[in-house]
């Protein structure tokens, strides 16, 4: 029998809501997380926070200090090289999957989210261009069709949107990302397996690169 439209409950839609809080940077790398403000922000009781807080945990975005409260977790220099060296491996499968099923639906909707990325880099937008680059590779991982995939990716996506905005050269270097993300486009319309494996590990690596520059000067000026 075929199941019921879904809808997500008060716990999930308040998982949720603080994931993307942290994701798109609104809560930072080592700040508390405050009960009351919360309940007052989000418009709900303590208890679907608190259940919200233990997911969070589980998944890698909290850590709890005794004595102390509840903190979105820092990303250290390996943090970052984890998540990345991860990444490649997951996009790198993903291209061939793409590339495999020939999904032209695919091939249309990156050609739009990297215009929609040149558009906002073009006004000086980074959160709008931060959240296409992101769109660019969960699309990618989408349109593979192996769910495993797609629940290893959101797995080690760990706050890739708050990193992305570590680099203070991101929208200086959008133009690289965006010939890169066309590259990419053109290889899997073409059916090119081994050409997009290696133009996304490439991108990766370049990402990779910029926010570990960035990061460690960071480090320098602290």
């Amino acid at each position: 029998m075929a199941k019921g439209i879904q809808h997500p409950t008060l716990g999930e839609e308040t998982y949720n809501a603080i994931k993307n809080l942290i994701i798109w940077g609104k809560i930072k790398p080592g700040e508390r997380l405050l009960y009351n403000r919360l309940v007052e922000e989000l418009g709900v009781s303590q208890t679907p926070i608190k259940e919200a807080f233990t997911r969070l945990e589980n998944d890698g975005y909290l850590v709890t200090v005794k004595r102390k409260g509840t903190f979105v977790r820092k990303i250290s220099t390996k943090d970052i090289e984890e998540v990345f060296q991860i990444r490649e491996m997951l996009e790198a499968l993903a291209v061939r999957l793409v590339c495999r099923r020939k999904d032209s639906l695919a091939i249309r909707k990156l050609q739009d989210i990297n215009q929609r990325f040149r558009d906002a880099a073009n006004r000086s937008d980074e959160t709008a261009c931060t959240q296409e680059d992101y769109s660019f590779h969960t699309t990618l991982i989408e349109h593979a069709n192996n769910a495993k995939l797609l629940e290893l990716m959101n797995k080690t996506n760990f706050n890739l949107i708050s990193i992305a905005q570590r680099s203070p050269r991101f929208l200086e270097i959008a133009s690289v990302y965006s010939d890169m993300h066309e590259k990419i486009i053109n290889a899997l319309q073409n059916n090119e397996e081994d050409d997009a494996e290696r133009l996304i590990r490439e991108h990766i690596r370049y990402g990779m690169a910029e926010i570990l520059s960035a990061t460690g000067q960071q480090l320098m000026d602290e």
